[in-house]
């Protein structure tokens, strides 16, 4: 797969959560993206990583380095991902449980923060997913680094999460109180400064 869009400044990250989304939804469990050491002349030496599911390795998802993507006249950044196809049917899940769609509306928020370039987009994320019974999904749409205007070491991450109840209307005060205390373990468990 490859992904290169004019508007997008951060296609790894796009294709990372592409990636995690689908093979979630095909029924593979326990992915993770972990940090690759043997990466390729053509990649980027730092926004690459194997992907891995149980401690299985999967493939790879990386991004083309800016001086291989101007040799390709490729005027975009550009992610490119590699899987096996074999590997990855070896870990679907034998039976996948579904639960019935909830009648009742959602309620989305938005939230940004600051953290330190090492914290891993995986480790967010399962924080935010499985902080609460009421957070349906969540979602990375934003990654964005700037050492003089957010710091040296710093990334800026934002995330779209979806909250549902299955079995009521969820009012915006209860979404509220959850969003905030999912901010409060995000800045006590990685540093994160929450931007407003």
């Amino acid at each position: 797969m490859v992904l290169s869009e004019k508007n997008n400044n951060n296609p790894f990250f796009a294709m990372s959560e592409a990636i995690k989304n689908t093979l979630d939804k095909i029924g593979v469990s326990e992915i993770a993206f972990e940090e690759n050491f043997e990466v390729a002349k053509l990649m980027h030496p730092v926004r690459t990583a194997k992907i891995k599911s149980g401690g299985r390795e999967l493939g790879f998802v990386g991004e083309i380095n800016p001086a291989v993507q101007e040799k390709l006249g490729i005027p975009y950044r550009t992610a490119v991902c590699e899987m096996e196809i074999a590997k990855i049917l070896e870990c679907v899940k034998e039976k996948t449980e579904y639960a019935p769609l909830s009648q009742f509306p959602s309620i989305e928020r938005d939230i940004a923060f600051v953290v330190d370039k090492k914290i891993k987009h995986d480790d967010i994320y399962n924080s935010i997913k499985n902080f609460n019974e009421l957070i349906e999904s969540c979602e990375l749409f934003d990654v964005f680094e700037d050492k003089e205007k957010i710091g040296k070491d710093k990334k800026s991450m934002a995330y779209h999460i979806v909250y549902r109840a299955r079995d009521k209307t969820l009012d915006a005060k209860t979404v509220d109180e959850i969003n905030t205390k999912v901010l409060e373990s995000l800045k006590n468990n990685f540093g994160a400064d929450i931007r407003k």
